[in-house]
């Protein structure tokens, strides 16, 4: 993948908790879908690209893009830190072939 210096956990971690400034959030979610996209025409999903994905975006990529994931990026996204990404992982594995 080319190389990115705005990915969306990076925009997310520069944000403040509750008070985002104006147009950050709109900057985030853009980034979000550009970077799922971008995965997507490739075909496939890394363990790196499911490191520089925020929340929502492994969450989104666990549940509709689950078939495209490596190996490696489909254990990250099974033992995930938040609850939302692994039960997203885990419908997915069980639900779609090669449910690994």
């Amino acid at each position: 993948m080319e190389s990115i210096q705005e990915t969306p956990r990076r925009i997310e971690s520069g944000m403040k908790s509750r008070c985002p400034q104006r147009g950050q959030v709109e900057r985030l979610y853009a980034e979000r879908e550009r970077y799922i996209d971008s995965c997507d025409a490739r075909g496939h999903f890394s363990l790196e690209n499911i490191h520089e994905l925020d929340r929502l975006g492994r969450v989104k990529v666990a549940s509709d893009h689950w078939e495209l994931c490596s190996e490696d990026a489909r254990a990250a996204l099974r033992n995930d830190p938040h609850h939302q990404v692994r039960s997203s992982a885990l419908i997915s594995a069980s639900s779609k072939s090669g449910g690994q």
